[in-house]
């Protein structure tokens, strides 16, 4: 597992979905208390905003249907 290597992972937007869609897969999402995303504000860039978008829907759904999920923590500093 992941979070007994690593106390934090800092990644890109892109590397953030791939990330949450491997532990989705495991089923191991819920051995995070947290994910943070900085620079929210990307949510309307037009080329990567569609990711981080979509990244939010899919840690929405999963919550949704009953699956503990970490909490989400957002930050812009614009």
């Amino acid at each position: 597992s992941l979070n007994e290597e690593f106390d934090g992972i800092v990644c890109t937007i892109e590397k953030s979905a791939a990330f949450v869609n491997r532990l989705i897969r495991e089923d191991s999402l819920k051995d995070y208390c947290c994910i943070i995303f900085d620079e929210i504000h990307m949510l309307l860039d037009t080329e990567r905003g569609g990711i981080l978008e979509d990244l939010l829907i899919k840690l929405k759904y999963y919550k949704s249907i009953g699956k503990e999920t970490p909490q989400i923590l957002s930050m812009s500093a614009t």
